[in-house]
This record gives structure tokens, sequence and C-alpha cells, in this order.
């Protein structure tokens, strides 16, 4: 008699566990990537794809919220990535302009030590060889 309520309570188990398995499962399946579920309260599986792309229509990046939902989530992270892939896809524009600001500089470097040699030049001329008076302000 215990023995055989005891491969009852076996044979409960192993059901309960099976049906737990298959509802798992089928909650695991009804959710896709992409797709919206239109009302959660019904527990029909009818989902709608998205007429329009919705990752981050606004080109920032926001912060997470990880008290969404994940399917939120995902779309935030997508456009999060675009956000991120458009402003590498930047920084060889401003290498560029950043390089070619520092050639400039470079020449007008060049060129107000050259206006100094030839003002030292122009003052010695004028004074009549004594060495003019220190520049500074220069460095």
């Amino acid at each position: 008699m215990i023995l055989k309520l005891f491969i009852n309570l076996l044979i409960l188990s192993f059901g309960f566990l099976l049906f737990v398995q298959l509802l798992e499962r089928n909650k695991k399946i009804s959710f896709v990537e992409g797709f919206d579920q239109t009302d959660p309260s019904t527990a029909t599986s009818t989902t709608t794809m998205p007429t329009t792309p919705t990752p981050s229509s606004s080109k920032t990046y926001q912060d997470y919220d990880k008290n969404k939902d994940p399917m939120i989530l995902g779309e935030q992270n997508a456009g999060n990535i675009e956000f991120l892939k458009q402003q590498i896809g930047d920084i060889p524009a401003l290498k560029t302009t950043l390089d070619s600001l520092l050639k400039r500089m470079d020449q007008l470097e060049e060129q107000m030590n050259n206006l100094t040699i030839q003002q030292n030049k122009a003052f010695q001329d004028l004074s009549g060889g004594s060495p003019p008076p220190p520049t500074t302000g220069l460095d």
C-alpha cells in the first residue's frame, strides 16, 4: 500500500515537472525579438511585426533601465549601437580636421618666428647695432 502510494507520488511529481518544462519551453518560444505581443493578459500568441524600425529614432545614447521589458531593452540596445557606430564613423573626419589644424599651427609658429627675426634685424639696423632687449611671451 505504501509502495503503491510512493509510486503514484513519483508519477505525479514527474508529470508536474514535465508540465512545468513544457510551460517554460512554450514561454520562450512565444517571444521573438523584434515582435510585439499585443496584450499579455490574453494568452493568445498573436504577435505583430512593427511597421517601422523602432530602434532609437533619436540619434542620442540612452541609458538602460533594467526594470524594462527585454524587448524594449533590445530595441534600445540596437539604437545605442547605431548611435555609437555613427560616432565612430565621424572620427576619421575629425582626425583629418585636427591634422589640418596642427599643420596650420606649425606654419603660423614658423611665420611668427620669422617675423621676430625680421623685427630684431630691423631694430639692429635702426639702433646702430646694439642688441634688442630680450623678447618674452612667445613660449
